[in-house]
């Protein structure tokens, strides 16, 4: 068989980044390399290409498909802010990931399963109306959320992979505090990590008014998140998780005094969330602001069939089979 995609060498079996999926013949499945620019293909196979079987008809040895190659990250219009020098976009490019970004409108009509085409989904940092600072005001969040809002469902059943919201403006300060930027940059690489579509939203200061306990309404289908504002002193930061991939290269001096290091904190957030980063300093002493969802890994081993099919074999007794993957589990 020749078995060459778009010029870059052998085809093998395995996933397909960065998100364009198909099969040829219902069995092989393409390697894309994550060079093609996004856009319409067609994928072709070329069975015998130097006419060593004899055959009645030689002009039928070639088969294609049309295919779509996707962007790793979808990123939310509505919210995005192409005036920082720094933004999801460009950090996402920087290290080497197709970035497209939808209007509100059609973020609003997509499916479940269009949105489980990307490896990430990205709701993006804000600035407001002005374009001179973050968002504050409850109207103008949930105006620029509503879209997001509106179909939180079917994106939400789209995210079981990694999963990180910050409560600050981290890009808004990048120019003068750049561990901001790593923050951002360090969560998006996460995001794109696992097998499964990853979430990411900086939720600005969104909540920065809030002096009691408000729950975050568009993160409303992931569970449960209520947040409130910061305190006057929440200015100093320390980092819980400092092997976590979120948090590297990132320290509590350089994640502090950003005049609002903090702007919210979550009071309530699901099992099985994690706190990366709090503020530390009045009451409660501890603050949460930066916290992940870090999916079980999935450990796969191999055992013997059993032999001769006997099903009172140790693994056939375990419900096991060879190659089989499980899920957070662990060898009998």
């Amino acid at each position: 068989q020749s078995t060459t995609f778009l010029g870059q060498g052998p085809l093998t079996t395995a996933a397909v980044p960065p998100g364009g999926t198909t099969t040829v013949g219902g069995a092989t499945a393409l390697l894309v390399p994550t060079t093609v620019p996004v856009g319409l293909y067609d994928a072709c196979a070329v069975v015998d290409n130097t006419l060593l079987v004899p055959e009645s008809n030689e002009i039928n040895n070639t088969g294609c498909v049309d295919i779509e190659v996707f962007p790793h990250i979808l990123i939310y219009g509505p919210t995005f802010a192409p005036t920082f020098a720094q933004n999801e976009m460009t950090l996402a490019e920087s290290n080497g990931y197709q970035v497209r970004i939808v209007s509100g409108a059609d973020w609003r009509l997509m499916t479940t399963s269009q949105f489980q085409m990307y490896k990430a989904i990205v709701i993006p940092e804000p600035l407001n109306s002005a374009g001179s600072n973050c968002v504050e005001l409850a109207t103008e969040r949930d105006a620029l959320l509503s879209d997001a809002n509106a179909n939180k469902t079917e994106w939400s059943n789209a995210v079981s992979g990694p999963k990180v919201l910050i409560g600050t403006d981290a890009l808004l300060h990048a120019d003068d505090h750049p561990q901001g930027a790593t923050l951002v940059s360090n969560a998006l690489k996460y995001l794109v990590s696992g097998p499964s579509t990853g979430f990411y939203m900086g939720l600005s200061c969104y909540y920065h008014h809030s002096t009691t306990a408000t729950p975050v309404a568009v993160l409303s289908a992931l569970g449960s998140f209520v947040m409130m504002a910061a305190q006057p002193q929440d200015e100093s930061v320390e980092i819980l998780q400092r092997t976590h991939p979120v948090m590297l290269n990132l320290t509590d001096e350089g994640l502090s005094n950003w005049s609002d290091s903090v702007h919210e904190w979550f009071t309530t957030f699901p099992e099985g969330w994690q706190v990366l980063a709090t503020a530390r300093g009045g009451e409660p002493a501890s603050r949460p602001y930066i916290i992940s969802f870090d999916p079980p890994p999935i450990i796969t081993f191999a055992l013997p069939p059993p032999p001769d099919g006997r099903i009172d074999s140790p693994a056939a007794a375990h419900g096991l089979t060879a190659g089989r993957s499980v899920r957070g589990g662990t060898r009998p």
